[in-house]
């Protein structure tokens, strides 16, 4: 489409002059290159999210199903999120879906909820160990973000 023409254009052009790149320009040339690897790979991800949520028992129904996704796509794609979620993840998915930090919060933590008691023992393989507890909101976003990381199937 002409939106992918224009972004691969401005990503071309940028990527000549990577190394006189200074911190802002580093930082727009990374929202660039992520733009691009949404519109190509975006729905890929997006369509394995939503099975793993179904796969542990998560339904679209949910409100934070949809939070989740968007949440768990984002830090797949900048793992550094998860060390701010109050400041930087959870604002930003709230702001996609014109609600409030806590409103994303509460929800993903329902939906993580949901995941531990419909289907504990796919929670566990997907995080590689054994959970004594419900996983909090935030530790649920990093255990499917890196399942997807680790488990990612070429374009």
């Amino acid at each position: 489409s002409g939106k992918q023409h224009v972004l691969m254009l401005h990503l071309l052009q940028s990527m000549v002059l990577v190394s006189d790149l200074g911190p802002g320009q580093r930082r727009r040339l990374a929202e660039l290159i992520q733009q691009i690897i949404s519109l190509f790979g975006g729905k890929r991800m997006n369509e394995r999210i939503r099975h793993l949520l179904y796969s542990l028992g998560v339904t679209a129904n949910y409100t934070g199903f949809s939070y989740t996704v968007s949440a768990v796509e984002l830090t797949a794609q900048d793992y550094d999120r998860l060390l701010m979620v109050t400041k930087w993840l959870y604002p930003e998915v709230a702001s996609q879906f014109h609600t409030t930090m806590s409103c994303v919060e509460r929800n993903i933590r329902t939906v993580a909820g949901i995941a531990w008691l419909r289907n504990p023992e796919l929670l566990e393989r997907l995080a590689g160990c054994r959970l004594d507890r419900k996983p909090t909101a935030s530790r649920f976003i990093a255990i499917l973000a890196a399942y997807l990381r680790e488990h990612s199937v070429p374009a």
